[in-house]
């Protein structure tokens, strides 16, 4: 994981998997709506350059709430 990635806190969808220690696709699939209820695992945001960013704190808090306690 580079140092600038671990700074900025909006990331491409190859740099929050890098972050995440996941696959890219992978990411993918915790950016897709649930089948069930509709809601992604991860938000993403798209700006008006069309460019799909997930945002550090979000990828943050997700890992958290994965956390296993021991």
């Amino acid at each position: 994981m580079s140092t600038a990635t671990t700074q900025r806190e909006w990331l491409s969808k190859s740099e929050a998997a890098e972050y995440m220690g996941l696959s890219l696709m992978s990411l993918r699939r915790l950016m897709e709506p649930d089948p069930k209820t509709g809601n992604r695992r991860l938000p993403v945001y798209k700006p008006l350059n069309g460019r799909t960013l997930l945002k550090r704190s979000d990828l943050d808090a997700y890992l958290k709430s994965t956390r296993k306690q021991s």
